[in-house]
């Protein structure tokens, strides 16, 4: 009903994200993280809070894997 890239919807787009790092499932974390990013800055613009939680989320689940410049890029 809301459309995929309202903003309730990228929310949980980044919540089910979260939920898959916390199972380790990467790709699926990442895929999700990068569709979520690209949607809220469209959207809401690349300064707007959803959309630097998403990315700060996205850098902290690339740190947590040892991938220590692209996470602190992201960061």
């Amino acid at each position: 009903m809301l459309g995929e890239e309202h903003p309730a919807m990228l929310t949980g787009v980044a919540n089910l994200a979260t939920t898959y790092g916390k199972q380790s499932r990467w790709k699926e974390c990442e895929e999700l993280q990068v569709k979520a990013i690209e949607a809220s800055s469209r959207m809401l613009g690349d300064h707007h809070p959803d959309t630097l939680i998403a990315i700060a989320n996205s850098g902290f689940d690339i740190l947590w894997r040892g991938r220590w410049r692209e996470g602190e890029e992201m960061e």
